[in-house]
């Protein structure tokens, strides 16, 4: 999968209504695997 890029991560970040840090390796696949099962 490719890097996740600085506008899916502020987006995510506007979404859940957190400060945009760029969440850790496990953080960010926990985040694609719950964004994929939401939709």
């Amino acid at each position: 999968m490719r890097n996740v890029g600085p506008q899916l991560a502020s987006r995510w970040s506007s979404e859940l209504g957190r400060p945009t840090l760029p969440p850790p390796r496990a953080g960010r696949i926990q985040q694609l695997k719950s964004q994929r099962s939401s939709q």
